[in-house]
């Protein structure tokens, strides 16, 4: 409301002031007779541009402002609560890792135990598998073995009888040589089967 009757007086002010400057000639800054009104109208001016940007601009600048300055500090310590948060997850995250890591080293060691163990039992077997055909081998060989001597010293008793025949010209007795050859051949199987 002051404001609008200080509008007011300055544009009748200046329609007084036009009238009265236009009857007189010269330069009216260094007219002496206007200072009065113009130190008036400058100060009248000054206290207006004053009273606007005091009423006014100041208020809204310094809203802003505090506006501004709130935001930051928000800003701030919502940033503040986020990296507080990001560094739990992060902890978190690690802590994850180092049990998972652990888990999978306990996972690979019962692994590699197990994996040991069923290795060993079955190299175990194999080995048991192994040792019986060989001894099952062997023994087929010594059966053969024996088989083959046993037949051989039974066919040397009529290779001897005929060998003495004929460098010695001598009469061999059937029934002595054969009873020597078969002690013999026993004599031999044995000394074989216990060589083995």
């Amino acid at each position: 409301m002051h404001i609008k009757t200080l509008i007011y007086l300055s544009i009748l002010m200046i329609f007084m002031n036009k009238s009265s400057l236009a009857n007189e000639s010269g330069l009216p800054q260094l007219n002496f007779e206007t200072y009065p009104s113009l130190i008036f109208w400058s100060i009248l001016s000054l206290i207006i541009l004053y009273v606007l940007m005091s009423k006014l601009v100041t208020p809204k600048v310094s809203e802003i402002l505090n506006h501004r300055e709130q935001n930051i500090q928000n800003n701030l310590l919502k940033a503040k609560s986020l990296k507080e948060e990001a560094d739990i997850i992060i902890n978190k995250i690690r802590d994850e890792q180092e049990n998972a890591r652990i888990e999978a080293r306990k996972k690979i060691e019962t692994s590699i135990t197990s994996n040991k163990e069923l290795m060993d039992k079955k190299t175990d077997e194999v080995s048991k598998i192994i040792n019986k055909k060989i001894d099952n081998a062997i023994d087929g060989i010594n059966q053969e073995k024996t088989k083959k001597i046993t037949e051989l010293l039974d066919n040397s008793s009529d290779v001897t009888e005929k060998i003495i025949n004929k460098v010695i010209d001598l009469k061999v007795d059937k029934k002595k040589l054969n009873k020597l050859v078969k002690e013999t051949s026993l004599l031999i199987t044995k000394e074989n089967n216990y060589g083995n």
